[in-house]
């Protein structure tokens, strides 16, 4: 568990451990593939979780580091809980705020989502930007240049932006922009 600023974040531990080697062409920057470093996944320690924040995001890459009953668990506990799961959806998910899935990730789940399930989900489109509840919010084009991180820098965006005010729309304009710029740049960028 480590924390500043008023933000704890809760991992496995052996998250250090873990290395992710990305295979790309030097001339176009495309990614061929990314290997991650076989390590045996610790369980998040459930115990650690500080449930006086105002909201609580989970990042889940469907590792075996959280499961879906973990998950149920701190929605059933905390009712602003931001998720980006790579997990298929299911009823586990219902009491969560906020759902941000990419258009694959949904279309492999949409059969199986309740109404009140889909109206929670963002669904990031790439290049097309965002859907929430049936509203696109597009993009302006930009050369991109790597996706790495596109997501990640989504949902941080969104939620930093929604925590200071309090509307969706404006969070999820706020998280298109700078998924944008992150896109437009090489290697994994900040911003």
């Amino acid at each position: 568990m480590y924390g500043s600023a008023g933000i704890t974040i809760t991992t496995n531990e052996n998250w250090e451990s873990i290395t992710k080697t990305r295979y790309v062409d030097v001339d176009t920057n495309h990614m061929f593939i990314r290997i991650d470093s076989p390590v045996k996944p610790t369980k998040i320690n459930l115990s650690e979780i500080d449930f006086d924040y105002e909201l609580i995001a989970i990042s889940d890459y469907n590792k075996g580091y959280i499961s879906e009953q973990d998950i149920q668990w701190i929605t059933e506990k905390h009712n602003n809980v931001f998720i980006d799961t790579k997990k298929h959806l299911g009823n586990w998910i219902n009491k969560a705020k906020i759902i941000k899935i990419n258009n694959v990730e949904y279309d492999l789940t949409k059969s199986t989502l309740s109404k009140e399930v889909d109206q929670k989900i963002i669904k990031t489109m790439g290049k097309d930007g965002c859907m929430y509840k049936n509203v696109v919010y597009p993009v302006t084009p930009v050369n991109v240049m790597d996706v790495s991180g596109a997501g990640d820098t989504f949902l941080a965006a969104l939620i930093v932006k929604y925590l200071q005010t309090q509307d969706i729309q404006q969070s999820i304009i706020s998280a298109n922009l700078c998924a944008s710029h992150v896109v437009s740049r090489r290697g994994v960028s900040v911003i």
